[in-house]
This record gives structure tokens, sequence and C-alpha cells, in this order.
């Protein structure tokens, strides 16, 4: 099965490079990254970093791929790396759209005692969700209250 899955994407990597080989870079980057998507989704992680990193190579600009990668590295436990795309997210100003950016970087900063950091990246993820009226969204809520008790123990 897993090959089947394998050639599939294979087949659907080599058919959209062609297919958008005069498209502009961000759709080319796009294409790429949902194939590291469907490596994602099977939990092939290794994989999908390098679809991910030729996504965002391609476009530098396409912070989902950058996301996505700092979550295979997380998954992977690879916490330097993850915590590196995490920051740049973060330092770019893109966290409000990425803001479990903020929550996973304050969790892999209290896994390495840096307390204040992640005090500050708990705050801030919890501000960002209040602000744009996510807090109360599935996807969100858990994180959400979650923050709020590390927060609570830090303090």
């Amino acid at each position: 099965m897993r090959v089947l899955v394998n050639l599939f994407i294979l087949i659907t990597a080599t058919f959209m490079a062609f297919a958008s080989y005069a498209q502009p870079n961000k759709r080319q980057a796009i294409l790429i990254s949902r194939v590291g998507d469907n490596y994602f989704a099977y939990g092939e992680y290794e994989h999908a970093i390098r679809y991910y990193k030729v996504a965002f190579n391609e476009y530098p600009e396409y912070v989902e791929a950058q996301f996505q990668m700092a979550q295979c590295f997380r998954l992977m436990e690879q916490y330097d790396s993850a915590a590196h795309h995490y920051n740049l997210i973060i330092s770019n100003g893109q966290d409000f759209r990425y803001p479990l950016s903020r929550y996973h970087m304050a969790m892999l900063q209290l896994q390495n005692g840096q307390k204040a950091a992640a005090l500050d990246n708990l705050k801030a993820f919890r501000n960002l969700l209040v602000e744009n009226e996510q807090h109360e969204l599935a996807r969100f809520s858990d994180y959400y209250e979650q923050a709020k008790v590390e927060i609570d123990k830090i303090n």
C-alpha cells in the first residue's frame, strides 16, 4: 500500500512540476508543498520536509511551507530545527497567520528552561487568538487553555 502511495505521490509531483513549469513561483511552490502535505498526512515527515524546503526555496514568502517544516521537525523531535523555523515565522511578523508558532515555540523554550521567553510567547499566543477572535475555535481552544495552564505554572 505504501509503495502505491509513494508511486502516486511521485507521479503527481512529476505531473505538477511539468504542468506548473511556466507558472509563477508562488503557484509552483504551492503545488510542490501539497506533495509534502500528502507525506505529512501519512507521518512521513522526512519526505515531507524535502518538499516543503523546495517549495520554500521556490517562493520564500510562502510561510505555510516554513510552518509545515517546523511542524515536521517538532514531530521528529528535532527541536532546534523546529525552533529555528518557528522563530523565523515569529520574527517576520507572520505569527498572526500561524499563531501555533508562538505556542510551539513556547513549549520548546520551556523544555530548555527558558521560562521568561516561554512566558512572553504564551502571552503573545493568547493575545493573538483573542485579537483575531480565534480563541474559541475548535482547532485553537485546547491550545488556548493549555497556554493559560502553562502561564500559571510559570508565575
